[in-house]
């Protein structure tokens, strides 16, 4: 593993309570793995005995559809944890994880989690905090997709991305559009229609980028304002 990686460790609400002594006993031996785009890192039904830090990149977490279109229930980025309530559980993943991107991502034996346990109470308050945390989030996905329409979802995808709350900003899109589409909740060319008519509110999308021309604005239309509002009070 690299110089950094047991910064990003410390870092993590998982971690952050255990001393280096406990850390090196549960990273002892164990190496980052490369996964390139596309690369599946577990797949569902097999057996949960590991979770993983992700080092580097994005990783996707998603179900297949009897469709055969995939559900994507997460996406996780570099200093995000995955599948840790369920290594916990000591049941199979429910769900299959995939590297969006070239990624490195860190394989922790949950049994060595485990067994610091019985060294450090501290350590169980950080696991019910990290796994509240992560149910929180997820709580918070839900109800923006059952009460956000799908404009309003783009909108606040962008929006979190910003750097200031007003004025012009350019963001970098995190993968592609597809994933994205299905991270909201909608098909690929739903979202393509929205960019669309997301140019009437400033939002020009090119070549993996997104211009806003006033973040301000932006925030306003996805809060209900209409388009012509907006250009007649610019």
């Amino acid at each position: 593993m690299r110089d950094g990686d047991l910064h990003s460790f410390n870092q993590h609400p998982l971690f952050s309570q255990i001393d280096d002594a406990a850390m090196e006993r549960i990273f002892a031996g164990t190496s980052a793995v490369d996964y390139a785009k596309g690369q599946a890192i577990f797949h569902r039904g097999d057996p949960a005995d590991v979770f993983y830090f992700v080092a580097d990149g994005w990783v996707k977490v998603y179900r297949s559809t009897a469709e055969g279109d995939e559900a994507i229930v997460h996406i996780f980025s570099a200093g995000d944890t995955i599948a840790e309530a369920v290594a916990f559980a000591g049941k199979n993943y429910p769900v299959s994880a995939q590297a969006v991107e070239n990624s490195r991502v860190v394989p922790i034996l949950t049994k060595r989690l485990v067994a610091e346990l019985s060294h450090s109470p501290e350590l169980a308050l950080s696991i019910m905090g990290s796994l509240s945390q992560q149910l929180h989030s997820m709580v918070v996905e839900i109800e923006q997709l059952k009460t956000r329409t799908a404009t309003q979802r783009v909108c606040d995808f962008f929006i979190r991305r910003c750097a200031v709350e007003e004025g012009p900003a350019v963001i970098s899109l995190p993968y592609d559009k597809v994933i994205i589409a299905s991270r909201l909740g909608m098909k690929p060319e739903s979202l393509s229609r929205i960019l669309n008519r997301l140019r009437k509110v400033g939002v020009r999308t090119e070549n993996g980028r997104v211009a806003v021309s006033d973040v301000a604005a932006l925030i306003r239309f996805s809060e209900g304002e209409s388009p012509s509002s907006l250009r007649a009070s610019s």
